[in-house]
Protein backbone atom coordinates (compact mmCIF):
# COMPACT_ATOMS: atom_id res chain seq x y z
CA UNK A 1 0.00 0.00 0.00
CA UNK A 2 2.75 2.38 0.99
CA UNK A 3 4.65 1.67 -2.22
CA UNK A 4 1.57 2.30 -4.33
CA UNK A 5 1.14 5.66 -2.62
CA UNK A 6 4.76 6.54 -3.29
CA UNK A 7 4.35 5.64 -6.97
CA UNK A 8 1.23 7.77 -7.18
CA UNK A 9 3.02 10.81 -5.76
CA UNK A 10 5.98 10.26 -8.12
CA UNK A 11 3.66 9.99 -11.11
CA UNK A 12 1.81 13.13 -10.06
CA UNK A 13 5.11 15.00 -9.76
CA UNK A 14 6.16 13.79 -13.20
CA UNK A 15 2.81 14.85 -14.63
CA UNK A 16 3.19 18.33 -13.13
CA UNK A 17 6.69 18.65 -14.58
CA UNK A 18 5.43 17.60 -18.02
CA UNK A 19 2.58 20.11 -17.83
CA UNK A 20 5.05 22.83 -16.88
CA UNK A 21 7.35 21.93 -19.76
CA UNK A 22 4.48 21.95 -22.25
CA UNK A 23 3.37 25.34 -20.98
CA UNK A 24 6.91 26.69 -21.23
CA UNK A 25 7.29 25.32 -24.75
CA UNK A 26 4.04 26.96 -25.85
CA UNK A 27 5.14 30.21 -24.23
CA UNK A 28 8.50 30.12 -25.98
CA UNK A 29 6.95 29.22 -29.34
CA UNK A 30 4.63 32.19 -29.02
CA UNK A 31 7.53 34.51 -28.23
CA UNK A 32 9.67 33.11 -31.05
CA UNK A 33 6.91 33.61 -33.62
CA UNK A 34 6.33 37.19 -32.42
CA UNK A 35 10.07 37.85 -32.51
CA UNK A 36 10.37 36.40 -36.02
CA UNK A 37 7.53 38.58 -37.25
CA UNK A 38 9.16 41.67 -35.78
CA UNK A 39 12.47 40.69 -37.30
CA UNK A 40 10.85 40.17 -40.69
CA UNK A 41 9.13 43.56 -40.56
CA UNK A 42 12.43 45.19 -39.55
CA UNK A 43 14.23 43.53 -42.46
CA UNK A 44 11.52 44.57 -44.91
CA UNK A 45 11.74 48.13 -43.57
CA UNK A 46 15.52 48.22 -44.06
CA UNK A 47 15.31 47.11 -47.67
Amino acid sequence: MCQALAWTTILLKVENVIKLLVRLRLYYLLHITVYCRRLRTCISCLK
